[in-house]
């Protein structure tokens, strides 16, 4: 263990419990879970006697005293987790410490890897655990054994125990830990030891010099085992700081653009689709200590890219370890980060080991011969490169070292990329014919895939090919998960496969079947998605991109429509870029003349057009309103097919989507945006009837409700009552007892339009809103439907905030607490933009509080706006960063912070000014009208606090008074 840097370690760490010598660490494998697991934990972990030692917001470790209690804790969580649905995401790995009074880093490494060893829902213990747990008695639960099971590099195996609570059912632990989607690390065993590299990385990320630490670059040639050398950093790292740690390989071109690179760390680290930007993902960096690695960092060559990189790391929160095997692609390292060479391969007690343990695996008690030259000529013609390594040692199973070291003859000439391909190509033609198809079959892949795909693909029996896998796995070529038939192999393997597959005359043939197996996995109606579905979908997503890939290649017009249902997961799951590219893709073979031959083509065309519209409409990165645009142009190029006569509902179906373009616009004339919203809005309902297309006309009046809620020009309040007749008309036909979501959405929409009217009885308006979210928070409740819940908490604070009859700061401290409600969902973390809104309106609600001290309020709220700005920066949300500052200014000035206030009134003006925002306009030339700096005596003194205010009065009433008698003597002073 290297010697870490204490400042580092230390600085926020708590104190080891005394007596406490149970370590449970816990984990998610879905990182986008979000925070209310752990919430749950950490309470339970207190109720069952336990300590909470750290909490990063992705991993709890914990203290307990009793094995009993760990266990006990661990099995009540994954039952409470476990819906009938799902199993818990969250996985847990428990160690004994034995006469330890601490935990040291090495003991928490160590329950992190156990638990790393797991699945969601799972709960295993380590040989120590078991034995503290059983001890004379039976233990209170069952426990299944795992043998065997490799925890540090080099150590002896230990058995593995899962604790069986009720329900649950053993399953083996995964025969990889930090397992990367699409990814190739290694088995546990395999872990390439560089003890010397590894103390390097971990030194540069812990340097307290941030100028040299901040990023650190692995570079080395394909096969160096730099991907497998940084997850093995990043399984250190997690398990010794408090700090998140994320793993998030770049597989394609496509993904390795800035916006691609931002769209992989925003979904790695859990950030709503909506800030998987780069100015999302920015904004994050900036708030949120962490350290990223970054895998196959030689496809982000573009300035763009290293530009975004190094804005990630520049506010000092951030850390990045790349591997790359580029140089070219670190140019700009130098000086703002590390290079750490593997281009020379293991240290020789390294190759050594990693030979060894790579040919026990398949020949027990396998030790190097004596006399030793031979085996050291071996590995010499390796060049201790890991990848080599490997694939020579499995050869032993078949072959001498002679015979080898014969074969490999001529890789000592040969540089380190070309000896890789030598001793691919010898291991190549050591396979069986039906091992040399299979591994080309592999070539067709994109990334990590199943059994039962490459089964289909090579038209065989399912037995066959898992045995020419697991016997390409034996060569050292490919990885293969036994329980679940998944395979994968490694990037310079893969590679190396294609190029075999471009050899066979039949290659369009096998991409014509690849493009079928993935077609049959996806369902008929991408609108219904069961989660198991989106579950294989999601893992595949590579492959499929692959088949899209091949079937536009092929000119299948078909198959790649067929592959536009990935949308809906694309949707859900913040994959717009990858879907808008599927589109365009497909998009293309409409321009190749046989496409004009086809039945329907102008259809197909138009379908398309609107599909890419939904898919700018939905895009959550680059700029809205460009977006957006691009989004009108697709709908109105899909018009021009879809006619109200031909495709009558088709067109119902468009002007609806292009009413929602429109309506969404913020920039440009936006009354005539608006306008062109309820334009479409009404086409649709001529088609769109109550009495055929009930569904489809309610959904359209809502629309047309939030369009005249947002319409800016004429009477705003006839506006509004054509909104709440809207509104009305829709919850005739989704009711609470049909369509309870669809009922909650329109209780929540009429409940603001009828809290922004301000004719008629301004109470009655906004009891009526009051009711409205009540009847909402019926359906959406905190439990099942959280953000929905948060947004309506806030709404009705919003309500409450307005209430002026009656009592009012009754009413004000009820929208307080609505706000702190909707705050235990909205966290900065997750909801960034929720967050600030919700700040910015508490500021809002304490400003307005009358009882109690004045000061108090005023520095309350002046926080939640301090905080609010903290998102709402200028360049992101402008209008919002401009509003807060308007509200931060109006309590300035009544602090008698006169310049600062006038100087921020000033400055949000500017913004409404540019953005056109006319009511705000209004309100701060007003303000600005009337404040004047303070020159009277009288207004200076109003600028002084209430203390100082005092002392003043006093003051000038002494001077007074002192004048008062000099001037009586000076007149009754004899001449």
């Amino acid at each position: 263990m290297i010697q870490q840097n204490p400042k580092i370690l230390a600085s926020d760490e708590n104190e080891w419990p005394s007596g406490h010598r149970v370590i449970l660490y816990a984990d998610s494998e879905e990182h986008s879970d979000g925070a209310e697991p752990f919430a749950l934990l950490q309470a339970m972990i207190q109720q069952y006697g336990g300590h909470v030692y750290s909490h990063t917001g992705v991993a709890v470790i914990a203290a307990f005293e009793r094995m009993q209690d760990a266990s006990e804790l661990a099995a009540d969580f994954q039952q409470k987790r476990r819906t009938p649905e799902s199993i818990s995401p969250v996985r847990m790995g428990i160690h004994w410490l034995g006469d330890s009074s601490s935990a040291a880093p090495e003991y928490r490494i160590l329950a992190s890897r156990i638990a790393w060893l797991a699945e969601g829902g799972q709960v295993l213990l380590s040989e120590a655990a078991k034995a503290a747990l059983c001890g004379t008695a039976e233990p209170p639960l069952a426990l299944h054994c795992w043998p065997s099971r490799r925890l540090i590099q080099g150590a002896p195996t230990e058995d593995l125990y899962e604790l069986l609570y009720p329900g649950r059912t053993p399953k083996e632990p995964g025969a990889r830990f930090f397992l990367l989607a699409g990814g190739f690390t290694g088995t546990q065993e395999s872990y390439v030891v560089r003890k010397s590299k590894e103390d390097e990385v971990l030194q540069a990320l812990l340097s307290e010099d941030t100028t040299a630490g901040r990023v650190v670059a692995l570079l080395g040639p394909s096969g160096a085992g730099k991907t497998r050398l940084a997850v093995r950093c990043a399984v250190d790292l997690a398990g010794l700081l408090k700090q998140n740690v994320y793993f998030v390989a770049i597989h394609s071109p496509t993904a390795a653009l800035r916006e691609g690179v931002a769209s992989r760390l925003g979904e790695r680290i859990g950030l709503n689709n909506a800030d998987r930007d780069p100015a999302g993902v920015l904004a994050w960096a900036a708030r949120t200590e962490s350290i990223l690695v970054l895998d196959h960092d030689e496809l982000m060559v573009s300035a763009d890219v290293r530009s975004f990189i190094e804005s990630l790391v520049r506010p000092g929160k951030v850390r990045v370890l790349l591997t790359s095997i580029s140089t070219a692609s670190t140019a700009a390292l130098p000086e703002w980060g590390q290079e750490i060479s593997l281009q020379e391969g293991m240290e020789p007690d390294e190759a050594e080991r990693l030979f060894v343990e790579t040919v026990q695996r398949q020949v027990k008690g396998w030790h190097v011969p004596e006399p030793r030259q031979q085996f050291e000529e071996v590995l010499a013609l390796t060049r201790s490169l890991p990848l080599c390594v490997e694939l020579v040692a499995a050869q032993l199973a078949t072959e001498t070292l002679q015979e080898i070291a014969e074969a490999l003859g001529g890789a000592s000439t040969m540089g380190d990329e070309s000896v890789l391909t030598h001793c691919l190509s010898w291991a190549w033609r050591n396979l069986q014919k039906a091992d040399q198809e299979t591994l080309r079959l592999c070539g067709l892949f994109a990334a990590r895939s199943g059994l039962s795909t490459l089964t289909r693909i090579a038209e065989n029996e399912k037995g066959a090919v898992l045995s020419s896998l697991t016997r390409l796995s034996r060569a050292g070529l490919a990885q293969i998960d036994a329980v679940t038939g998944d395979f994968a192999l490694h990037p310079s393997i893969l590679r190396y496969a294609r190029t075999r597959l471009e050899e066979r005359t039949d290659h369009a043939l096998l991409a014509a079947r690849f493009v079928r197996a993935y077609r049959d996995i996806l369902p008929d109606d991408g609108n219904n998605l069961l989660p198991e579905q989106a579950e294989i979908l999601l893992k595949e997503w590579e492959n499929l991109l692959q088949a899209h890939h091949y079937a536009v290649r092929a000119k299948d017009f078909k198959a790649a429509m067929h592959f536009q249902q990935l949308s809906t997961v694309a949707l859900k799951h913040g994959k717009m870029r990858d879907f808008i590219s599927l589109v365009e893709a497909t998009n293309s073979l409409t321009q190749i003349p046989e496409f004009a031959l086809r039945d329907n083509a102008d259809q197909w065309q138009a379908t398309l057009q609107n599909t890419l519209g939904m898919a700018y409409s939905n895009l959550p990165s680059g700029d809205r309103e460009t977006n957006l645009r691009a989004a009108t142009v697709c709908y109105e190029a899909a018009l021009r097919v879809y006619t109200k006569e031909r495709y009558p509902k088709d067109w119902a179906m468009t002007q609806n989507n292009l009413g929602l373009a429109y309506r969404n616009l913020s920039s440009g004339d936006r009354d005539m945006n608006v306008r062109a919203a309820i334009d479409c809005y009404e086409s649709a309902l001529k088609v769109y009837t109550e009495e055929r297309f009930q569904m489809d006309w309610a959904m359209t009046q809502n629309n047309l409700g939030l369009a005249y809620c947002n319409l800016p020009s004429g009477d705003r309040d006839a506006n509004l009552r054509a909104a709440i007749g809207f509104f009305q008309a829709a919850l005739g036909v989704r009711t609470e007892e049909r369509f309870p979501m669809d009922w909650a959405m329109l209780q929540n929409n009429l409940g603001e339009a009828l809290r922004k009217l301000s004719s008629g009885d301004r109470d009655t308006n906004l009891r009526a809103a009051i009711a409205c979210f009540e009847c909402a928070l019926k359906v959406y409740t905190l439990e099942q439907l959280p953000t929905d819940w948060a947004l309506t908490q806030n709404k009705l604070g919003n309500v409450y905030n307005e209430m002026v009859s009656n009592n009012h700061d009754a009413n004000v401290r009820l929208a307080i607490t609505c706000y702190e409600s909707a705050l235990k969902v909205y966290t900065e973390e997750e909801f960034p933009t929720e967050w600030a809104l919700t700040q910015d309106c508490l500021g809002t609600a304490y400003s307005n509080v009358l009882s109690g001290n004045r000061l108090t309020n005023l520095r309350a709220a002046m926080a939640c706006y301090e905080a609010a700005l903290r998102v709402r920066t200028e360049t992101r949300f402008p209008v919002d960063w401009a509003t807060t500052l308007f509200n931060r200014a109006l309590l300035e000035k009544e602090a008698g912070l006169d310049e600062q206030a006038r100087a921020d009134m000033e400055r949000a003006w500017q913004v409404f000014v540019e953005y056109g925002v006319q009511m705000n306009i209004e309100q701060a030339e007003r303000s600005l009208r009337t404040w004047t700096k303070p020159t009277t005596l009288f207004s200076r003194w109003r600028a002084l606090p209430l203390g100082m205010g005092i002392v003043v009065v006093i003051s000038v009433m002494s001077i007074v008074w002192v004048l008062g008698k000099l001037i009586a003597g000076a007149l009754h002073r004899p001449l």
